[in-house]
């Protein structure tokens, strides 16, 4: 996919492009890789190619999710070369419990019991009693049950990544509501609009599906800002 998208731009020369992946693409196993696309990109000279690492819950919302973004402006006469990423912001992220709104969604309850999540869920609130933890009850913990590791991840006060994966089987348990997310909430914490979970019903679309979709999305909050400066490098906006 990467090398048509190269193709693209080195064919269309727009004024800008913007590229998201996952954050793992810039680690060691994956460098090789990474820096042969950012060599792709900027073979042609006829771009500034810069990049960062941004996490969604720097930017507000309560999820931890590290994303790539590479940005690319067309060097023209007059240009100055530079882009102005956006600072994260250094206050905490907005309360996990503004975004429990629950909503026309699945209400998933706790895990059944004899699966694996079941047991995740029981060996992650086994650890928070072992760790002093809060009460899980009145503290929003979130835990990874689908991960399978011997220890689900936990987190307090966030979810976490809203992978595809996950998004369509619920996300994180959290353990202040007792259940899952529901897809309202997974919507809401990608910074977009509660309202489409209706729209893809209309559409024949079930939650399952749309979850997946929800994952595969991009956090509005993490982008816009992005989005605004380089509207703002090439003249398009104040």
């Amino acid at each position: 996919m990467f090398d048509q998208v190269a193709q693209f731009i080195d064919q269309k020369s727009p004024r800008s492009f913007l590229l998201e992946n996952v954050a793992a693409l810039t680690h060691v196993g994956r460098k090789k890789a990474f820096e042969k696309m950012i060599a792709t990109l900027r073979r042609s000279g006829k771009y500034f190619v810069t990049w960062r690492v941004l996490n969604a819950r720097q930017f507000g919302i309560p999820q931890n999710r590290p994303r790539l973004f590479i940005v690319g402006l067309l060097r023209y006469a007059g240009s100055q070369a530079g882009f102005a990423w956006p600072k994260p912001q250094q206050r905490p992220p907005l309360p996990l419990t503004r975004f429990l709104c629950g909503g026309a969604g699945v209400l998933r309850g706790p895990p059944e019991v004899g699966t694996v999540a079941h047991d995740q869920l029981k060996m992650g609130l086994a650890a928070i009693r072992e760790e002093g933890g809060n009460n899980p009850r009145t503290t929003d913990y979130s835990l990874d049950i689908w991960a399978g590791r011997e220890y689900p991840g936990r987190m307090t006060n966030r979810v976490h990544c809203i992978t595809r994966k996950r998004a369509g089987v619920g996300g994180s348990f959290v353990t202040s509501v007792n259940r899952l997310l529901t897809v309202e909430e997974m919507l809401s914490l990608q910074g977009l609009p509660t309202s489409h979970r209706a729209a893809a019903r209309r559409a024949g679309i079930s939650d399952g599906s749309f979850g997946q979709m929800v994952g595969n999305a991009i956090p509005t909050n993490t982008v816009k800002p992005i989005l605004a400066r380089i509207l703002t490098w090439i003249g398009k906006h104040k």
